[in-house]
C-alpha cells in the first residue's frame, strides 16, 4: 500500500484534476506572470491584447 503524499500537489497535477491541457496551463502562467498594473493598464487599453 503506498502512502499518501504530504507533498502538496503540483501545478501540472492540479491542472490535470481539473482537465486543462499544458498549453492552457503554459498561458494561464505567462498570463500569472504579468505585473497587476501593467495587466490593468493592457486590459483596459483601446486595444487590449489576445492570447494570439
Amino acid at each position: 500500500m503506498k502512502r499518501p503524499s504530504t507533498e502538496p500537489p503540483s501545478i501540472r497535477q492540479i491542472a490535470k484534476q481539473f482537465g486543462i491541457s499544458r498549453a492552457v496551463l503554459w498561458r494561464a502562467q505567462q498570463v500569472a506572470h504579468i505585473p497587476a498594473e501593467e495587466f490593468e493598464r493592457l486590459i483596459e487599453s483601446d486595444n487590449p491584447p489576445t492570447v494570439t
